[in-house]
């Protein structure tokens, strides 16, 4: 069996698509339901894996400190409370400071503000679940200038990420994973 766990992935910027927030209940996420699987003696992915002797090591190339923190708070509430060492190492943190924030003076964020720059059928249920009121900011206000070579994270501020078809098309407009259904 299995002693040490390496999930791995790319980048997150709230990590509360690992876990989400403490606040949902019943607890969901990708990782929660992973363990949920572990733990479950009719799911095959709990024949891999003997828990008394499994640690954990969760693996992003790219993390926010938003994430990093969500994500170790979140690991010690859920692997530790059975006894499974857990770590999150990250190869390149994303500090703060690149962070654009509302109410900031600062010419790029009187762009993202400006009506003319935003269209708010952007904002649907995925961004209602990051609590804010508009999707300015992205997901969960990270308010991140990134663009990645694969998609423009919907925790990019809407002026990067807007996506084609709407009034206000982004820079580098995201790929929708989440269609609606005809």
């Amino acid at each position: 069996k299995f002693r040490t766990l390496v999930l791995l992935d790319d980048f997150s910027a709230s990590g509360t698509s690992y876990y989400a927030r403490p606040a949902a209940n019943p607890p969901s996420g990708k990782i929660t339901g992973f363990l949920k699987d572990l733990c479950d003696p009719q799911k095959p992915a709990s024949k891999l894996v003997d828990l008394d002797k499994l640690q954990v090591i969760i693996l992003l190339y790219l993390a926010t400190e938003q994430a990093i923190e969500h994500l170790r708070e979140a690991s010690r509430a859920t692997w530790e409370a059975r006894a499974v060492p857990c770590t999150v190492k990250v190869v390149q943190p994303l500090t703060n400071g690149i962070r654009l924030v509302r109410a900031s003076k600062i010419a790029a964020c009187q762009l993202i503000e400006h009506p003319k720059y935003y269209d708010h059928d952007l904002f649907d249920e995925h961004f209602e679940k990051g609590g804010t009121e508009d999707a300015r900011y992205g997901y969960a206000d990270c308010g991140l200038p990134l663009v990645l070579h694969h998609n423009t994270p919907n925790n990019s501020v809407a002026l990067l990420m807007s996506y084609e078809g709407l009034k206000f098309r982004g820079l580098f407009p995201r790929i929708q994973r989440h269609k609606e259904m005809s």
